[in-house]
């Protein structure tokens, strides 16, 4: 019988990474709703955004500073946990899409990393004592030609990783008997595949709406997987 392999070391690890990943999360949006106060198009506008108040481009920052912590960099060693607990169900599933996880992770990481440097340069230098008009719109070119490219490179090929990924474990989660936890990681996967395919044909009206899906709901799966991660009698860990 499929079972959870209860001797790879590392499971609390993994489960406590899992449930922190709900507050940083948590973090996460808050400092984009006090940045950008429920404009979302403000991300994009260069010359808006770059003229925000100190206070709200300091919370800004930190959303893209908290973003791997809460979404990416921090399921790294959760994939490679289950990765080793979970591969000797079916290793070519678990093998490919754990990558894909890792893939995923990374250039969402790169991809946030990217912005909060030009970021802060670009603010600077929009915001500094000397800037004229011609500098002023050159910044604002620059920042919307930078989170452009990120949207439509790193974070696009993000989804279609995630997707991969969260298919994937979703059959070993279910071949452990994990039905919850696989359904539900099952339905996110397929909402970042569908993400990706209608953000791919630029039909963003559609796309934007099933990205704030995974936003929200990514967290509280995770949170979910490490309560059942978090280290129970052995007897629990089969079926």
């Amino acid at each position: 019988m499929a079972y959870l392999d209860a001797s790879v070391p590392g499971r609390r690890g993994a489960a406590f990474l899992a449930l922190l990943s709900l507050p940083l999360a948590i973090a996460t949006q808050a400092c984009i709703v006090l940045a950008i106060e429920g404009d979302t198009t403000l991300m994009f506008d260069g010359a808006r955004l770059l003229a925000l108040p100190e206070g709200r481009a300091e919370a800004f920052y930190w959303f893209l500073w908290l973003d791997p912590f809460g979404y990416y960099a921090i399921n790294i060693p959760i994939i490679i946990y289950a990765w080793k607990a979970l591969r000797h169900i079916d290793e070519t599933v678990a093998d490919f899409t754990s990558a894909a996880g890792i893939v995923y992770s990374l250039l969402g990481t790169f991809g946030a990393m990217i912005q909060a440097g030009s970021f802060e340069a670009l603010y600077a230098l929009f915001n500094s004592e000397t800037a004229t008009a011609v500098s002023q719109s050159a910044a604002a070119a620059s920042w919307s030609a930078t989170v452009g490219g990120s949207i439509r490179g790193l974070w696009l090929f993000e989804a279609l990783c995630a997707g991969i990924w969260m298919l994937g474990l979703a059959k070993l989660l279910g071949a452990i008997g994990k039905k919850g936890l696989s359904i539900t990681a099952g339905i996110m996967g397929v909402v970042w595949l569908v993400h990706w395919a209608l953000a791919s044909a630029d039909m963003t009206a559609i796309s934007n709406p099933m990205m704030g899906i995974v936003v929200m709901g990514g967290p509280l799966w995770a949170a979910w997987l490490g309560i059942i991660l978090w280290p129970q009698p052995k007897h629990n860990d089969r079926g």
